[in-house]
């Protein structure tokens, strides 16, 4: 059996319906709510991450005072720009070859 004998009886309006049905990640809960899609037109980007260390607990004797806690956090930041993109036509010139 070969794939044109699998698509024989297939016609275009099927596959269109086909195509159109197949969810895309704008159809998804967790993409249209938590992480939507962000389109810019600029050429700069720049991300930015944080967080905090957590402490855990530690066995201590009785009847001893409590060390202070101490809370750790970082912030990171990245940014940059997108290179121009083009292209000067052709590579050498037919003068400078040899």
């Amino acid at each position: 059996m070969t794939i044109q004998d699998l698509l024989k009886d297939v016609s275009v309006m099927d596959l269109t319906a086909f195509a159109r049905a197949i969810p895309s990640p704008k159809d998804f809960l967790l993409t249209q709510t938590i992480f939507p899609t962000v389109e810019m037109r600029e050429v700069k980007w720049r991300t930015k991450d944080s967080g905090r260390y957590v402490n855990v607990a530690k066995y201590r004797a009785f009847n001893a005072s409590v060390p202070f806690a101490t809370r750790e956090a970082w912030q990171t930041s990245r940014e940059g720009a997108l290179p121009a993109l083009s292209r000067r036509g052709g590579g050498r010139s037919a003068s400078s070859s040899s």
